[in-house]
């Protein structure tokens, strides 16, 4: 943790040395998990599915000359692992920390939406490059890019939506503790990316593009570890400081 405020403090130094621009940047990604082959992993891998999270930080660019630029975007991740499980029947048991279905009706499909969410804070650290094309209008540009991102664990919960039953008489539960996984609590990426900036007016950028996530760490520290490729767009307004 202390890591992490050491280097927002270096590289908002270095940006504030030369042209430079600050702004607000939301990732909405699809979390898409992948599973380290096991016997236990096999079992989660078929009822697991694609979620969207909603991701933010604070953009700090740095221009090294009319092409090149650093961006450092501290902020906050959240990922997703999303189960569903379908056809439940009387006596199943969604979760440990749960009682099993009493629900005796054979009318409704019942379905239970069981989503591990992990909670991150951090860093990102891109290089980009604007390309050079012609025939296209002075105010607009596309930059590409890649870096790397360094995050720490806050938060890891259990969110579980239930369809045609409810237990205890909710249909939503949210469980804090004891949520049938270890969290690794440090996640570190490699990203890439690629922006369109459309200069709004000499002191205001809008910039659109997508990012792609590709974890070096895996998610969790059980024999069925998986990782969450965490995929998306960027949208952002930024001001020249």
């Amino acid at each position: 943790m202390k890591f992490i405020y050491i280097l927002s403090l270096l590289l908002f130094s270095l940006c504030t040395l030369a042209q430079s621009t600050i702004g607000l940047i939301i990732e909405p990604s699809f979390n898409i998990p992948k599973f380290k082959k096991s016997s236990q992993s096999d079992s989660i891998k078929g009822i697991s599915n694609a979620d969207l999270t909603l991701s933010f930080g604070l953009e700090i660019k740095k221009k090294l000359d009319r092409y090149n630029a650093i961006s450092f975007i501290p902020g906050f991740l959240q990922t997703n692992l999303l189960t569903v499980k379908e056809n439940l029947q009387f006596l199943d048991i969604i979760h440990p920390s749960l009682p099993e279905i009493k629900d005796l009706t054979q009318s409704a499909n019942k379905i239970a939406r069981v989503r591990y969410r992990f909670q991150y804070i951090g860093t990102q650290i891109l290089y980009n490059r604007q390309l050079q094309l012609r025939k296209t209008p002075p105010k607009l540009k596309i930059e590409i890019g890649g870096g790397m991102s360094l995050h720490y664990l806050i938060d890891h919960s259990v969110k579980i939506k239930t369809e045609g039953f409810a237990l205890n008489n909710k249909f939503v539960h949210v469980i804090d503790n004891e949520t049938g996984i270890d969290p690794n609590p440090i996640l570190i990426q490699t990203l890439l990316n690629a922006n369109l900036l459309y200069e709004v007016t000499p002191n205001y950028t809008l910039n659109a593009g997508f990012k792609i996530g590709l974890p070096i760490t895996k998610t969790n520290n059980e024999s069925f570890a998986f990782r969450i490729y965490n995929n998306g767009l960027r949208i952002g307004i930024t001001k020249l400081i």
